[in-house]
């Protein structure tokens, strides 16, 4: 992916780093994420659009209960594989003390472990 193309522009947020490509459709990866994530703790999927690839989530911190809201949509690449986009954000307060990133990585980790990633060229 190039900084030029139009995935990026769906986000005002700079990434924090590039998405995985995975060797699989973007509806499989979809459907897996959405399994995978819609059983994290104290997470519900609050808005599912299957037609766009794209879910919202709310998880609530264990202690306080404060919500984060998260995105992710799923992008099919023109070789047949995909890639994903998570966005984490809290809803209240200044800082999260890193919660969201590792939230994201955690949750990549996750779909790490059920979905092969695209062989490096």
């Amino acid at each position: 992916l190039q900084p030029d193309d139009p995935i990026f522009s769906l986000c005002a947020a700079a990434p924090d780093e590039d998405g995985p490509i995975y060797a699989v459709p973007a509806a499989q990866l979809f459907e897996r994420a959405r399994t995978l994530l819609s059983a994290e703790p104290r997470a519900e999927v609050v808005q599912k659009q299957p037609e766009l690839l794209r879910l919202v989530l709310v998880q609530r911190s264990a202690f306080f209960r404060f919500p984060d809201t998260i995105t992710l949509q799923v992008f099919p690449l023109p070789d047949g594989t995909s890639t994903l986009a998570i966005y984490s954000q809290s809803n209240y307060g200044y800082g999260d003390f890193g919660v969201n990133k590792d939230r994201v990585h955690s949750w990549i980790g996750l779909i790490d472990a059920q979905v092969a990633r695209r062989p490096a060229p």
